[in-house]
């Protein structure tokens, strides 16, 4: 018979080892969890195609109204919400590829060529948005479980070595959408829904920019304390 101390020196480092094991791969987690992102994506991708056609009726009504600038920053978040559909479409497809190939991940110790570039887009997705897509997050995990922290470290921090390029600006990117885009999405709205529409010049493109509107009477106002139809004033220059 065991004595009490070697009873519970033992269970002690049973639970030592317990709470101090490593994540572990789990082959059927990762699939079902593939499957659960598809289906995930095809839900959010259906709520935002529904959410950005009322924008559009929102920008083509502005249009319409005359109120251009308005219609810009809507065209701006339709123009971003587009991105993201598409990064939503290209992440959908590695999900699937992988289910494909599912026992090519399975089987090898080693990320195999053939599904490397869909799981470091799956790992920095997973990342990047697995606060938001608890499926990402998942198997962010599982990921990192098979191919080990290191390696999953070295994908997030050199994201462009690893992923398609226009996946990894349209995941990161900050940047406001190039103007021309802008009027682009402007006038094919305007077609679309038979507005009239020329879009008008950028401040500044022809000479001086116009004064903005009175907002209560509706005539050009100027800077305060100038009179009307007055230039800017310009710094004095120092003399020679």
């Amino acid at each position: 018979t065991a004595e009490p101390g070697r009873l519970k020196t033992s269970a002690l480092s049973s639970g030592r080892e317990m709470f101090s094991s490593k994540p572990k791969y789990s082959a059927d987690k990762t699939k079902v969890h593939l499957k659960m992102l598809c289906n995930r994506f095809q839900l959010l991708t259906q709520k935002k195609a529904n959410l950005a056609k009322q924008q559009k009726r929102q920008v083509a009504t502005l249009l319409r109204d005359d109120k251009e600038q308005n219609a810009r920053i809507l065209v701006e978040h339709i123009i971003r919400e587009d991105y993201t559909l598409e990064s939503y479409g290209i992440l959908r497809q590695y999900a699937e590829m992988l289910l494909a190939r599912l026992e090519v991940v399975n089987s090898e110790d080693h990320l195999k060529p053939e599904i490397a570039e869909a799981v470091c887009a799956l790992l920095y997705a997973g990342w990047l948005y697995g606060s938001e897509i608890p499926e990402l997050k998942v198997l962010h995990a599982q990921f990192t479980a098979k191919y080990g922290k290191e390696y999953a470290q070295e994908v997030i921090e050199n994201k462009e070595k690893y992923l398609n390029h226009r996946l990894v600006r349209m995941l990161t990117s900050t940047q406001v959408p190039d103007p021309s885009v802008v009027e682009l999405y402007l006038t094919e709205i305007a077609k679309a829904y038979g507005v009239d529409f020329t879009p008008k010049p950028p401040p500044g493109a022809f000479g001086a920019a116009p004064d903005p509107i009175s907002s209560t009477i509706g005539i050009a106002l100027p800077l305060p304390g100038m009179p009307v139809n007055s230039a800017e004033p310009v710094a004095p220059q120092p003399a020679p």
